[in-house]
């Protein structure tokens, strides 16, 4: 028994490693103090309206996971808060940037944009 325990030792570490890459893979959305809604009444996942319970997430052109809403209503989703990178912490990057192109995913799908509006992050201050 010791001999086991003593040859799978390097296990600990390399499972301690691997959930740190899925959650870093995985990046919570880091709320800040500004923001904009997303919302959208009519969008469709596979030809069928969104589901209840689907995950809509955004991110920015640098990847970073900006903002999430699991869907309430069919075929609907917002409102969804986008996040602004926060300027205080210029050593973390939280969120969109003032024109970013954002990234809509549907349960991990990336979406297309189909209709008049478009993905550009605008902020009126």
């Amino acid at each position: 028994m010791k001999k086991l325990i003593r040859n799978s030792a390097w296990l600990l570490p390399l499972l301690l490693l691997s959930v740190f890459v899925a959650s870093s893979a995985n990046a919570d959305v880091i709320p800040t103090d500004q923001w904009v809604h997303f919302f959208s009444e009519s969008s469709t996942l596979n030809g069928q309206p969104l589901p209840v319970g689907a995950i809509v997430d955004t991110y920015d052109p640098d990847g970073v996971h900006c903002g999430r809403f699991i869907v309430e209503n069919t075929g609907q989703y917002g409102y969804l808060p986008v996040y602004l990178d926060d300027d205080l912490t210029p050593d973390v990057d939280e969120g969109a940037d003032v024109n970013d192109t954002i990234t809509v995913k549907i349960n991990g799908v990336e979406a297309d944009v189909l209709g008049p509006d478009d993905p550009v992050w605008i902020v009126n201050y």
